[in-house]
């Protein structure tokens, strides 16, 4: 029965690959005929993708027979779309034709890796940016990448949020926005609250976890995250978003832009707002944002001008959920040893906010300035520069309980007989 079984079994091995066959290609530049190394294929519709060798070619093996919509695109040149019905192995040759217009990817172009790196990586495209982006901060559109945590104070994703990748914190994470580092100079830190729904103004994003292409030293030794905001459109447009979910979370956002003016101008903008109550008490939340950007296009040359910016009122939470509060009544004490108020929480609750002073906020505001140039010298040789200014400026109110002001290094203040 065993051998009987083996025999049919064999037998019918040929029949399951009787549906697979291979597709094959040579991508080349129609001016020149040259082969394109590093041209991106993508079967649409399909989780299969790939990049072609030095000779220009690439191949997909073992493929079902069918019908395919083929996407070639390389930097430089117009992407193409081929319809490919494969009921055999088929080979066929690609020919690009070179783009009128410098577009934006250049930007981002050094930062970026591609399937061949020796590191692995995530793309996260703009339509599941979309998908994820509700009203909560970047790290939690990025959250279900692989290796990603998110954590947020307020325990809703919006203000005060914060990411680790493999375990390293930002501080080891190198994060940039077209090419441009974000982490502070100085301490190396990362606050996305201070850019509000910049994911809403990102055109794609790439993660390699590990050590990847950092462009500012030591940074990218847990990750790398590389941003590049809105992308060149060629047709004007106008899109208002609205949405409205848990803790009274509420989002306004508005996109517009002009399009592709006179085959060379084009410009785009986002304006946003974003407020929350938070999950843990009090946690409340105020963020505004805006992105504009303005950029000149020809065959050659691609100058851009973006600015975007950000400014947040939220109310400080990140003392954390005592364990007292959960299981029994205590008295929490704050940072510098002093009872605190009594909590305005129940003292058995999850969303326990140790902070009670009304006006206990942060308010900060910060600016970014990005100026990009690219100069096409020929097929092999493309010059980039960029110059940037960031600039931010807030306070925090902090109430401290019976609190010297000889702990602020504060000299006594006498009025009349009182000090």
């Amino acid at each position: 029965m065993k051998c009987a079984k083996y025999v049919v079994m064999a037998w019918c091995l040929p029949l399951f690959s009787l549906g697979q066959v291979d597709l094959s290609g040579t991508v080349t530049s129609e001016q020149k005929g040259e082969p394109l190394e590093g041209a991106h294929i993508k079967l649409q519709g399909t989780y299969q993708s790939t990049v072609t060798d030095h000779q220009g070619a690439f191949e997909f093996k073992d493929m079902d027979q069918g019908t395919y919509n083929l996407r070639v695109s390389y930097l430089g040149y117009q992407d193409t779309k081929r319809k490919i019905q494969l009921d055999k192995a088929k080979n066929i040759t690609v020919a690009l034709k070179p783009s009128s217009i410098l577009e934006d990817e250049v930007i981002v172009q050094s930062t970026r890796v591609d399937k061949n790196a020796p590191t692995t990586f995530s793309n996260v495209s703009r339509k599941k940016i979309e998908e994820e982006n509700t009203a909560q901060n970047l790290p939690y559109v990025l959250e279900g990448q692989p290796s990603m945590v998110a954590t947020s104070n307020g325990g809703a994703g919006v203000g005060y949020s914060d990411f680790r990748i493999r375990g390293s914190s930002p501080t080891r994470i190198n994060v940039t926005i077209n090419g441009i580092p974000l982490n502070d100079a100085e301490s190396h830190g990362l606050f996305f609250v201070n850019i509000p729904d910049i994911a809403g103004s990102s055109e794609s994003i790439q993660l390699q976890r590990g050590v990847g292409t950092s462009t500012n030293g030591a940074g990218a030794f847990g990750a790398t995250v590389n941003m590049q905001t809105t992308a060149l459109k060629t047709k004007p447009y106008a899109e208002l978003n609205n949405s409205y979910g848990s803790f009274n979370t509420l989002k306004n956002n508005l996109k517009f832009g002009t399009g592709l003016i006179n085959e060379t101008w084009a410009f785009n903008g986002s304006l946003s707002r974003i407020q929350s109550d938070g999950y843990i008490d009090r946690a409340t939340s105020d963020l505004k944002s805006y992105y504009f950007s303005g950029s000149y296009h020809d065959e050659n040359t691609m100058i851009k001008a973006i600015t975007f910016s950000g400014r947040e009122e939220t109310y400080q939470s990140w003392w954390g959920v005592v364990e007292d509060s959960v299981g029994k009544r205590s008295t929490a004490q704050n940072l510098i040893g002093e009872l605190a108020q009594e909590p305005k929480t129940q003292p058995e609750s999850r969303n326990y906010n140790h902070y009670t002073y009304d006006n206990q906020v942060d308010n900060y505001g910060q600016d970014h300035y990005q100026l990009h140039l690219s100069q096409k010298i020929n097929d092999q040789i493309r010059l980039n520069g960029a110059l940037h200014y960031t600039y931010g400026n807030g306070y925090y109110e902090q109430y401290q309980r019976d609190a010297s002001l000889s702990l602020h290094k504060i000299q006594p203040v006498t009025i009349g007989d009182s000090t």
